[in-house]
């Protein structure tokens, strides 16, 4: 729990994107832990937050759920 006088830091990095030219899961640094968005983005243009995960490691688990979705 967070004491009301302690401050929790964020950062946020991004966007990535899982496959083609533009795939930039590879830069994140390996044993990075946080949490992640998955945003998709609907007919009128705006992104929304399809799916929120946590990871000890960003990078492998952005790998998996990548290998995972290519294998049906």
């Amino acid at each position: 729990m967070i004491d009301s006088h302690e401050c929790a830091e964020v950062r946020f990095y991004g966007p990535f994107r899982f496959l083609g030219a533009s795939s930039t899961i590879d830069s994140i640094p390996a044993g990075v832990s946080g949490v992640y968005l998955w945003c998709i983005k609907g007919h009128d243009g705006v992104y929304r937050v399809h799916y929120v995960g946590e990871a000890v490691d960003v990078r492998a688990r952005l790998r998996t759920h990548r290998d995972q979705q290519m294998a049906g």
